[in-house]
């Protein structure tokens, strides 16, 4: 009895630690809408959009993952979600190219740092 209703707690609770994989819909901090956020517990993994990132740990309220950049690629990406709140900060690191210099022998690309922020929720049935 007491199994049954810790379960149904948990259920109720806004933040979710099943190991069944998750998505969630998110929005910018602006309030657009943001790629889906699936997240896979046990197997450590998040993705959204065309990026997937390895959890790397679990602490209190917190997921955090990390996304190296793609091969060849300087830098990475820190995803922190709040598992209560549904609030997000990413933070990127890297030399990036746009498309007129990816290609160049000799461009050197853009240094720099990003930060972004949003919330992401459940669906409603």
């Amino acid at each position: 009895m007491l199994l049954r209703i810790l379960l149904l707690t948990a259920a109720l609770l806004p933040g979710f630690s099943s190991a069944e994989p998750v998505t969630l819909k998110c929005v910018t901090s602006e309030g657009r809408k943001a790629a889906d956020l699936n997240i896979d517990l046990e197997k450590k993994v998040m993705a959204r959009g065309l990026g997937s990132f390895d959890i790397v740990q679990e602490e209190g309220n917190y997921i955090t993952a990390y996304q190296r950049i793609m091969s060849g690629g300087i830098g990475g990406e820190v995803f922190v979600l709040d598992r209560n709140t549904g609030e997000y900060q990413r933070g990127v690191v890297g030399v990036y190219y746009t498309e007129d210099t990816i290609n160049k022998p000799n461009e050197k690309g853009s240094f720099g740092a990003w930060v972004y922020s949003g919330r992401c929720t459940k669906p409603q049935l």
